[in-house]
């Protein structure tokens, strides 16, 4: 019982670094996609929406499934694992229609990227800092 709940409280941090990781991740996708217009962006915008949803229900699947069992669950709870999953792969099928409908858009109807010299002078910058 000892390692079960110490395995727990591990995935459960590893979950909160997760949802940390998901949210600034959006942040700068979401900021790059304004600077610039981009679906490419915008698409990966909103996979990581998906990954922050993800890791939310990850964690409530994890602090759920550790509950003891009781008269209505006699092997306990460790199956909510299994509604994650299984939300997870819902929350893909809604984000690839999200990407699709707006590819499918800017296929029809082209934009073309804005700020883009200010985003290849900076990452020439920044390459340039790093190989020195």
């Amino acid at each position: 019982m000892r390692s079960s709940v110490w395995s727990s409280r591990t995935a459960r941090s590893y979950a909160f670094l997760s949802i940390a990781a998901a949210v600034v991740t959006i942040v700068l996708k979401f900021g790059g996609y304004q600077l610039t217009g981009s679906v490419g962006l915008l698409s990966d915008a909103i996979e990581s929406i998906v990954n922050l949803v993800a890791a939310f229900v990850a964690l409530w699947a994890l602090t759920y499934s550790v509950k003891p069992a009781d008269a209505e669950h006699a092997f306990g709870h460790f199956k909510a694992e299994y509604f994650s999953s299984g939300a997870e792969g819902a929350l893909i099928v809604v984000a690839a229609i999200s990407i699709t409908v707006e590819a499918w858009e800017r296929l029809w109807h082209p934009e073309p990227l804005t700020q883009l010299q200010f985003f290849c002078q900076n990452a020439i910058k920044i390459k340039n800092r790093t190989t020195l």
